[in-house]
């Protein structure tokens, strides 16, 4: 059974347990995710007063390239930040390549790309 615990400016997780939204939330306010013997161990920032909230959203966009994975992600990244401000992130969902006659032909990605609503 999964949960969380907190303990001081630490929330323990079991690994299953910690989803995109965790990930984009604590990206957001400064805080690690990093492995532990027990599992995830997640600093919390620190709350101020005085400190701003910020609302993110994450939208998911797929990109290709004939050239390798590396380049999909630039071009899709590129992409959107032509139509989307505020880009913080992005994290790589999954990778893909079309094959053709034993070769790939073409890289595909899916990323969530992460930005602050204004």
């Amino acid at each position: 059974m999964g949960g969380s615990a907190t303990h001081g400016n630490t929330v323990a997780r079991e690994e299953g347990n910690v989803t995109a939204a965790d990930r984009t939330w604590f990206a957001l306010a400064g805080g690690t995710i990093r492995d532990g013997h027990a599992g995830m161990m997640i600093p919390l920032p620190a709350h101020s007063e005085e400190a701003p909230m910020a609302v993110a959203r994450v939208t998911k966009i797929t990109s290709s390239s004939k050239k390798g994975f590396e380049d999909a992600v630039k071009t899709g990244l590129k992409r959107a930040a032509d139509t989307v401000r505020g880009i913080t992130g992005l994290e790589i969902i999954s990778q893909k390549a079309k094959v053709e006659n034993g070769k790939i032909s073409e890289y595909r990605v899916t990323m969530e790309v992460t930005f602050i609503l204004e």
